[in-house]
């Protein structure tokens, strides 16, 4: 299992603007997903699947070991797509306190994520409408979710992040992946 750490924060390398989505609202589940998944910009589908006993606040990290997809009409969690997408994470210390305070409010839900309707795990679809409204509310151009890891990839290059430890960061098998 791999270990990627972001710095000290997880705010590094993030474009001009990134910020305002925490302003505009939104619960604090929702900011934290975006606080937590500031620190790589992991696909949606890791970020739901994503369980209680998956988070170490001590040590701020997660583990990664699962995902999140839609195989004919259901929602179905699985091994990520590759043995170097599950790994260990630093998370910034905001998300992980944003996250004990909204897990206060439901302690017995499993979910680190838990949708307030259901209660149960967000389906991809959601999390897509919500990042687009978060967009849309902090006056932000559109984009898809998935397109904040490129984003995150290319400035994290341009900001000194070697492609080796990108490359683990993002939970790819090789540099070369990366780089393509």
């Amino acid at each position: 299992m791999q270990t990627s750490k972001t710095g000290s924060e997880g705010n590094e390398g993030h474009p001009a603007g990134a910020d305002r989505g925490l302003s505009t609202g939104g619960s604090r589940a929702e900011r934290a997903a975006i606080v937590f998944s500031r620190a790589d910009y992991r696909p949606a589908g890791e970020l739901l699947a994503l369980l209680w006993s998956d988070l170490d606040p001590q040590n701020r990290s997660v583990s990664v070991t699962k995902s999140v997809s839609r195989l004919n009409g259901k929602l179905v969690v699985s091994q990520p797509k590759t043995q170097h997408s599950i790994r260990t994470l630093i998370v910034p210390q905001q998300a992980v306190d944003l996250l004990i305070q909204e897990h206060s409010l439901h302690p017995n839900n499993p979910y680190l994520f838990p949708s307030p309707t259901t209660g149960t795990m967000y389906s991809p679809e959601t999390v897509a409408r919500i990042h687009k409204r978060i967009l849309r509310d902090a006056g932000l151009e559109d984009c898809r979710f998935h397109d904040l890891r490129h984003t995150f990839a290319t400035v994290a290059l341009q900001n000194g992040v070697d492609i080796k430890t990108l490359s683990g960061m993002l939970g790819h098998y090789s540099s070369g992946f990366t780089l393509d």
